[in-house]
C-alpha cells in the first residue's frame, strides 16, 4: 500500500511542490492531501490548517465537520386501560401547545378512544 501512496503523491508533486512550505512529513496525511483539488488544499492553507505540524485527523475533520443536523428525541407516553377519555383528551390538548417543537402521533387505540 506504501507503494500505491507514493504513486499517488508523486502524480501530485507539482501541485504539493508549490505549497511544501505547508506540508507536513507523514506519508499518510501527504497521501491524503495529494487527493484533494486545488481549491480544498488553498482552503486548509488560507485557514491554516495546513502546516507541517497538521494530522490526519485534524485534516479530515476539517473537511469533514461533524454534523450540525439533531436527532429528534422520542418520548413515548405509556398509560395503562383506566386513562378516560377526557385526561386523555387533556394530555393531548396541553402537548397541542408545543406542536412547533413536539410531534404527537397516536396509536390507533388512542384514536379509537378519541373518536379521531
Amino acid at each position: 500500500m506504501t507503494n500505491m501512496n507514493s504513486n499517488r503523491i508523486g502524480d501530485s508533486y507539482v501541485r504539493l511542490q508549490s505549497i511544501s512550505q505547508h506540508l507536513p512529513p507523514v506519508v499518510s496525511t501527504l497521501y491524503k492531501l495529494s487527493t484533494l483539488d486545488s481549491n480544498k488544499l488553498n482552503n486548509l492553507i488560507d485557514s491554516q490548517i495546513l502546516t507541517p505540524t497538521v494530522t490526519l485527523k485534524e485534516i479530515v475533520d476539517e473537511l469533514n465537520p461533524p454534523s450540525t443536523k439533531t436527532k429528534p428525541i422520542s418520548i413515548v407516553l405509556e398509560m395503562d386501560s383506566t386513562v378516560d377519555e377526557d385526561t386523555l383528551q387533556e394530555i393531548i390538548d396541553s402537548l397541542d401547545n408545543y406542536k412547533k417543537v413536539i410531534e404527537v402521533k397516536m396509536s390507533q387505540e388512542v384514536k379509537n378512544i378519541l373518536n379521531i
